[in-house]
């Protein structure tokens, strides 16, 4: 079984990876909706790029970022970057509503702690 500290290597990359895969994902569907607005009605882009765009710019990052932390379950490997690529830009979405929910929480917890009568 891993140790906390292996747990822990994985995991912040991994979110942060996600992260800024929706980061990513966001400013180009913005970009293009923005410069095309009727172009959200079509099928190809709604039911295609839009879906494969996460995973696109998962595989890319994980082509062009040498300097980035990668997890040592796939540092030296070319194949297994472009998977993790692709798996964190699949979860990407899934991430990012559930770090936003976090977010929410913890700001909620941080208000009502700020609100009781001392």
């Amino acid at each position: 079984m891993p140790d906390a500290q292996s747990y822990q290597s994985f995991f912040w990359p991994s979110v942060l990876l996600c992260l800024g895969i929706y980061v990513i994902t966001f400013v180009i569907r913005t970009f293009v909706e923005t410069l095309r607005p009727n172009v959200s009605r079509r099928v190809w882009w709604r039911d295609l790029l839009l879906p494969f765009t996460p995973i696109l710019a998962g595989v890319t990052i994980s082509l062009l970022a040498d300097k980035y932390p990668w997890p040592t379950l796939v540092a030296n490997s070319f194949s297994a970057k472009l998977i993790y690529g692709s798996v964190c830009g699949i979860c990407s979405g899934w991430v990012y509503a559930r770090f936003r929910t976090y977010l929410k929480v913890l700001a909620d917890k941080m208000n009502s702690s700020e609100s009781r009568p001392s």
